[in-house]
């Protein structure tokens, strides 16, 4: 069935887009951390095989969720997903929203009147952006961070110490994050129009770990995935030293 087929696609970038922002933060949260509380990195400096095992898993599997979502032999790729989407244009139909939604409510057509009259049933138009917003994420992907995954991770080829510093020299921390974030919002986009009939929506913001030590965040006031991994991240590195860095 479509739907089945589009729902496991959907939540297969669900995951990958989540695991891949959580890894980022924890890694960014771990060495920003450190860089403002100097007692908790001279902790870590005494245990630093395991800090740096820890390092490196987060760093690895940051390109492995983005390899996931980008390299074209991977199953659930974006790609694959809005060919999907393209293909199957019935499955955001209204009829087919209001049998999700009658599944969903036992009293769905007390309101489903009104909440059909409000959605939106993708265009053309909207199609067609959303191409766009996924080729500028690939064109990223593949001139910055693609090579990293294959040639250095993945090691299907040997890449001098030289060759590595380069490849890593074209990356940036700010576009990463971008880069992960842009992946969710494909999820939240396709995954609104198909439960909620919402128009897509392509604007989102994302703030970078100074910025949400800066402004305060903890547990109490995180509300979304970076925040938490930042906020989790403080108060685990703070507390080696009893410190609130």
């Amino acid at each position: 069935m479509p739907e089945r087929e589009f729902e496991l696609q959907l939540e297969a970038a669900r995951k990958d887009a989540s695991a891949g922002i959580q890894f980022l933060f924890a890694y960014l949260g771990f060495h920003t951390v450190l860089s403002r509380n100097q007692a908790a990195l001279d902790c870590v400096k005494q245990n630093s095989l395991f800090w740096r095992t820890i390092d490196g898993a987060l760093h690895g599997e940051v390109f492995i969720a983005l390899g996931r979502r980008f390299d074209h032999d991977s199953p659930y790729n974006l790609a694959r997903l809005l060919k999907f989407t393209r293909e199957n244009q019935q499955i955001f139909s209204l009829d087919a929203l209001a049998a999700r939604k009658r599944s969903q409510a036992p009293n769905a057509d007390e309101w489903l009147p009104e909440f059909l009259a409000e959605a939106h049933v993708p265009t053309p138009a909207d199609l067609k952006e959303m191409g766009r917003f996924v080729a500028r994420l690939r064109a990223t992907y593949d001139a910055n961070y693609r090579d990293i995954r294959n040639k250095v991770l993945a090691h299907t080829e040997f890449v001098e110490d030289s060759d590595i510093s380069t490849l890593y020299g074209r990356t940036d921390i700010g576009e990463l994050a971008n880069l992960l974030r842009g992946v969710q919002q494909v999820y939240e986009v396709l995954w609104q129009l198909y439960q909620n009939g919402r128009k897509p929506d392509w604007n989102y913001q994302i703030a970078l770990p100074n910025e949400m030590l800066d402004s305060g965040i903890g547990k109490h006031n995180a509300h979304t995935l970076e925040e938490r991994m930042i906020a989790e991240a403080a108060t685990v590195l703070n507390a080696l030293t009893n410190s609130d860095g």
